[in-house]
């Protein structure tokens, strides 16, 4: 199904979970959410689309007009799928787009401007490469050839006692900027910046989060949200003050930061800072960005 599910109730008491889950959809960043089997990893996922402000795209709008040449009818172009979740163990062709005659997009271009849902990360390791192009190109590529855009935010879990999905997704890992311990009760002490708080707030607090990124690109679209800077753009709005660059410096060597994972702290931090209404980023920033790239988050 890809429809735009509203989440019924309130969030579960998991706030530092779902102080994630905000960061995520104001920044565009990709989250991962990992937990026992008896931890409401999939129930908190399904609740993203209530921390999204309404009449609002993730992404800016762009018309599948490249899908024209694969017989894509124009209620498929036309209609709006911002929520997808596509089943455990979904084929290429159902994740990628296929079928006889007319061409039918996959789920993840059904997922452009809006969110992908991949519950149980295992499941999809059969399309691991696959997935880790579009979400480096933000395009899909069917097996018939074309291209199809596939801008979206991706959210996905995986069971913490199943450690196979680690090697068998290795190429799509490197993505989440975000990975999060879902408890099977609630800790006892929260990390930095959780807090418990109604969906309502939250979204107001991404609303105004995602017209600070606006503005500092210049009021336009192309680079909407912090995760998808260029280098260029995040060299001049991703600032850190002295005490935030110490406190990266040192978190790289003692954590044995990598590159990538170096850049997902600086920009989450970016994110952090533009919930808080801040433009310059400062060590408390950085230090609950770092919270999501500990090697016990994993």
């Amino acid at each position: 199904m890809c429809v735009h599910e509203e989440a019924s109730g309130a969030l579960p008491d998991q706030a530092h979970v779902k102080r994630a889950l905000e960061i995520a959809v104001a920044g565009g960043h990709h989250v991962l959410l990992v937990g026992a089997s008896d931890a409401p990893t999939l129930r908190l996922a399904r609740m993203v689309p209530d921390l999204v402000p309404p009449g609002v795209p993730l992404h800016p709008a762009t018309t599948l007009d490249t899908a024209a040449s694969l017989q894509v009818s124009p209620e498929l172009r036309a209609a709006e799928r911002p929520w997808c979740c596509p089943p455990p163990g979904c084929s290429l062709p159902g994740l990628l787009g296929g079928g006889r005659g007319t061409f039918q997009p996959g789920f993840v271009s059904q997922a452009h401007d809006g969110m992908l849902l991949l519950a149980n990360l295992q499941q999809f390791h059969h399309a691991s490469a696959h997935l880790a192009r579009v979400l480096t190109e933000r395009i899909v590529v069917p097996p018939r050839g074309g291209t199809l855009p596939a801008n979206l935010l991706l959210i996905a879990t995986a069971e913490a006692h199943d450690q196979a999905w680690r090697s068998a997704c290795a190429a799509i890992l490197s993505h989440f900027a975000l990975v999060v311990q879902v408890p099977s009760r609630m800790p006892d002490r929260q990390p930095l910046g959780a807090q418990d708080e109604p969906a309502a707030i939250i979204r107001a607090r991404v609303a105004a989060a995602w017209q600070r990124q606006a503005e500092r690109s210049g009021g336009g679209w192309q680079w909407r949200f912090n995760a998808t800077l260029p280098p260029t753009e995040v060299a001049r709005q991703v600032t850190l003050d002295h005490a935030a660059r110490h406190l990266l410096a040192v978190a790289t060597r003692q954590l044995a930061l990598t590159a990538t994972q170096r850049q997902h702290v600086r920009l989450v931090a970016r994110t952090i800072a533009d919930l808080a209404g801040m433009e310059l980023i400062g060590p408390a920033h950085v230090a609950e960005a770092l919270q999501y790239r500990l090697p016990s988050a994993v």
